[in-house]
């Protein structure tokens, strides 16, 4: 096979940015692809969490001006300046959109920031002006959930016949099908597209409002999700397909599941770098020491014969929190310490912190992306 241009564009990435799942596939296939032999591009915002951990490492390539609406909107393009794993990262500057604490939403309330159709149509239209820019045609353009899905109708309306962009094959995953990008119909005009995209049953319209990712289920040439399970689910029910199951229904024969997997040279505990002991089958000692050191880190008193429980996931009633929440209480009244690392939800995030005042010796809260704890819950 010949080798494949890729540009795969994610609103977040391990270990720039992360709020779930998405992050750990963005941070890895990009990897797995080179070392296949593929070229890869990853584009990703520059928020401030990546500005404050590598802006040493960027190097600025160019500025340009898109237009949100009636705004014209300056942003830039940087590079870090070091290959991961061969694969190239981009990221997309525009500080008034992404200089924020969080990447979707405010972290201290966990509400969606009021202006999210406006920061990711200017990011969807200066993923594309990026690749316009540079000398460099990528055959395939992976887009990943409702942040990026603006991408395929933009090129599929807005490009030129004769545009290079044209060319190239787009693949829109779906990661999490409950956050579909809708957003109020007074936000269509901020596309800059035609109205009739918009028009009953059109592209755009989705019981009155906007939703990204119709459109790009529509526009995109093949779509991908998490599991072949979910594939057929998705297009069975409105309970797994979210209201879109007849859109996805509509693109089966271009609708296929892959599991996600796990990179073992990040994950397992014989070669991860981020844990303070490594361990493996044959001697586990590793494993009571990173039990140690979590408890120590988590201020949580030292109680070797007691279970410690952790937990890492969005703060989405899709978890599964209720039930936990149902019985949280009761856990607690048990011979078990617990650790949770997660953002989400302002209701789940207020809970966990209650809970953690009530119970100081048994339960800590990480409402917070911290990749190095993840790293340490799981090990």
């Amino acid at each position: 096979m010949d080798r494949l241009q890729i540009a795969f564009i994610t609103p977040e990435a391990v270990p720039f940015a992360k709020t779930g799942g998405l992050a750990d596939i963005s941070g890895v296939l990009p990897s797995i692809l080179t070392n296949m032999g593929q070229e890869v591009r990853v584009l990703i915002p520059l928020y401030r969490q990546v500005r404050e951990q590598f802006g040493q490492k960027l190097e600025k390539l160019s500025e340009f001006e898109i237009k949100v609406g009636d705004n014209g909107c300056r942003g830039g393009l940087h590079i870090l300046n070091q290959k991961r794993k061969g694969a190239e990262f981009l990221f997309i500057e525009q500080e008034d959109f992404f200089d924020r604490d969080g990447l979707y939403g405010d972290p201290t309330d966990g509400q969606d920031y009021p202006d999210n159709a406006e920061r990711f149509i200017f990011f969807c239209r200066a993923a594309i002006k990026s690749l316009e820019k540079n000398d460099w045609q990528p055959d395939i353009i992976h887009l990943n959930d409702w942040q990026t899905a603006l991408v395929a109708p933009y090129i599929k309306i807005d490009q030129p016949e004769q545009s290079p962009l044209r060319k190239s094959r787009i693949i829109f995953t779906i990661h999490n099908l409950a956050y579909q990008g809708q957003f109020d119909a007074k936000e269509y005009a901020k596309l800059g597209l035609p109205e009739s995209y918009f028009a009953a049953a059109g592209p755009f319209e989705y019981w009155g409002k906007i939703n990204f990712m119709k459109a790009a289920i529509i526009f995109a040439d093949y779509i991908t999700t998490v599991s072949p399970t979910y594939a057929r689910e998705i297009i069975s029910s409105n309970e797994f397909g979210m209201g879109l199951e007849g859109v996805l229904a509509g693109k089966s024969d271009r609708l296929s599941g892959i599991l996600n997997g796990v990179d073992y040279s990040v994950w397992s505990p014989r070669a991860d770098r981020l844990i303070p002991f490594r361990y493996f089958p044959a001697n586990l000692s590793g494993k009571k020491k990173n039990k140690l050191e979590l408890v120590r880190r988590a201020g949580l008193p030292i109680r070797m014969d007691s279970p410690l429980f952790g937990m890492i996931s969005r703060l989405d009633n899709q978890k599964g929190l209720d039930l936990i929440i149902e019985i949280f209480d009761q856990m607690m009244s048990l011979d078990l310490q617990f650790v949770l690392l997660g953002t989400g939800d302002v209701k789940y995030m207020q809970f966990f912190r209650q809970k953690q005042q009530e119970y100081p010796d048994k339960f800590k809260a990480y409402l917070e992306f911290d990749n190095q704890m993840a790293h340490l819950i799981e090990a």
